[in-house]
């Protein structure tokens, strides 16, 4: 009797062990996270010029995932402000306002790399610094994806397949025209 109470309380208890364990990976994504990250995001998350996203374990390829902030304009004054917001110099907005078709087009001009301060996003940083992450920005789709780490090698590899996957898709997208 006494052994079956020990058995049936050690199930009860490893049980409830693995619901707990399970419960924060759970909870992870719903417990508000503080730091640079909530600022961000808490900008424009009412905005209803401006879609904001906020991913959790974003998968890059399998196997790496970061958490990624994503941005996406609705309108081209709403475009230009979270360029403006991300310090982008007005001159190059200027000339986007008076010269859509060029930074719509194929090629470099049509999307942005920049590494931002990720306490203040209009200031730049190096690839290497850890402060930094890297926002890549499509003007086709007016949106900035905010790739969340400061690990260097993180962020050249995941600078490579999405800018890779950007231009492969503005390729596709010319030929079906």
């Amino acid at each position: 009797m006494k052994k079956n109470r020990y058995i049936t309380l050690s199930i009860v208890l490893l049980c409830l062990l693995v619901a707990l364990a399970g419960g924060v990976r759970l909870f992870r994504y719903y417990l508000p996270h503080e730091g640079p990250t909530d600022a961000l995001y808490e900008k424009y998350k009412d905005n209803p010029q401006v879609k904001a996203s906020l991913l959790h374990d974003f998968r890059v390829n399998d196997t790496l995932a970061v958490d990624a902030l994503l941005l996406e304009a609705s309108t081209d004054s709403a475009w230009c402000a979270l360029l403006l917001d991300f310090g982008m110099p007005e001159e190059m907005i200027t000339d986007y306002i008076s010269n859509r078709d060029f930074f719509m087009g194929e090629g470099r001009s049509s999307i942005i790399r920049i590494f931002i301060n990720k306490y203040n996003p209009k200031e730049r940083v190096p690839v290497a610094d850890t402060n930094g992450w890297l926002t890549i920005g499509s003007f086709e789709k007016k949106s900035l994806s905010v790739f969340l780490t400061g690990e260097y090698s993180v962020k050249e590899i995941i600078n490579k397949k999405e800018i890779k996957k950007l231009k492969f898709k503005n390729q596709k997208d010319e030929k079906v025209l």
